[in-house]
């Protein structure tokens, strides 16, 4: 690891202009690094059988909800315009973008699936993602068996319902979330089931 790289017990962080960040390659095994403050940062190793199957139990449940030039992503890019940052959500609702290496919109719907450092998520993602303007957000809070969905009122992404998964026993399809003023059947025991 270069000297110049910090690291706690889940992130490494690169030092690095936009430009230098932008000029990499996916070949570059940079896949699954975001750009926020000035620096490179990625999470080593894998995301864990739980995280998985709770992004893609999200994105199938979201591809019903999707219309036009719309999709449900997973792990690709947002760099919100004006802002020299570039994200990661685990999953992202947004219009087909143009760029096939990033979004440059703002998404209808981003959502984390916290593991390892859960603040990053709760609070750190969540101010960066309204700094970016995002409307919806939601946080797949796995240690609390939660749901947390927040809107952006006043510049400030504000928790709008929490989903406990201890209270919708299995099946628990009659769950709604919704973004976009769209409704989202759920279960949560599926989408905490690991």
């Amino acid at each position: 690891m270069s000297e110049l790289a910090t690291h706690d017990n889940d992130t490494v962080r690169l030092p690095m202009s936009w430009e230098t960040y932008d000029s990499l390659e996916y070949d570059d095994a940079i896949h699954g690094a975001e750009y926020v403050d000035g620096q490179l940062e990625m999470t080593p190793g894998f995301p864990d059988w739980g995280h998985q199957r709770a992004v893609f139990y999200l994105r199938d449940v979201l591809l019903s909800t999707v219309t036009g030039r719309e999709d449900v992503t997973a792990g690709f890019a947002w760099k919100p315009s004006d802002i020299a940052e570039e994200y990661g959500p685990d999953v992202m609702v947004c219009t087909v973008p143009e760029d096939p290496r990033r979004f440059t919109g703002v998404p209808l719907l981003c959502i984390e699936v916290t593991s390892g450092n859960r603040d990053n998520d709760l609070v750190r993602k969540r101010a960066k993602y309204a700094a970016g303007g995002l409307l919806d957000y939601w946080v797949v809070d796995r240690m609390d068996r939660a749901l947390r969905c927040y809107q952006l009122r006043d510049g400030v992404l504000i928790e709008s319902d929490t989903l406990w998964a201890d209270e919708h026993p299995a099946p628990a399809t009659d769950v709604t979330a919704s973004y976009a003023g769209r409704s989202v059947r759920l279960d949560l025991v599926q989408l905490f089931e690991s």
